[in-house]
Formats: C-alpha cells, sequence, structure tokens
C-alpha cells in the first residue's frame, strides 16, 4: 500500500490550518477576557473542532469574545476545506 504525496502534504495543511485557528483564536480570547488560560484554551478547541462542549466561559464572555467563538466555530467547520 502506497502513500501517496498529494494526500500527504494535503493531510499536513489539514493539521497546519487547524492549529494555526486555534492558536490565533486562544491569543485573541485571551485578549479580550481575563479567564483562566485552561477554560480559554478548552473553549476554543471545542469550538475549533465543533463539538459544542463547554466549561461555563461563555456566558461570561463579552460581545468581542462570543465574536471570537463564532468566528472560531465557522472557520473549524470550514477551514480545512478551504485548504483542498
Amino acid at each position: 500500500m502506497r502513500i501517496y504525496v498529494c494526500a500527504c502534504q494535503e493531510a499536513v495543511a489539514v493539521v497546519t490550518v487547524s492549529f494555526s485557528i486555534l492558536l490565533i483564536s486562544t491569543v485573541l480570547l485571551s485578549l479580550v477576557s481575563q479567564a483562566n488560560i485552561l477554560d480559554i484554551v478548552y473553549e476554543t478547541v471545542s469550538a475549533t473542532a465543533t463539538v459544542g462542549l463547554t466549561r461555563n466561559l461563555t456566558h461570561s464572555l463579552n460581545n468581542w469574545g462570543k465574536m471570537i467563538l463564532i468566528v472560531t466555530m465557522y472557520l473549524g467547520r470550514v477551514g480545512q476545506f478551504l485548504c483542498l
């Protein structure tokens, strides 16, 4: 069985985009909220993967924080397809 170079490049691109979305949204959310970093990372991973789990941080965020999570959920859902 052979793994094609194109398939490996696509997989690397998807992982890179996912981690980039995760990193950028974590940094932005930590700038606009005064929450614990563990809660912020949990929320952003959940939003990027569109899982729907929360540590009850979402309701305490301001409008900028909620907007960051909304964009993160959208990019987590369709962001990987932008690479392909």
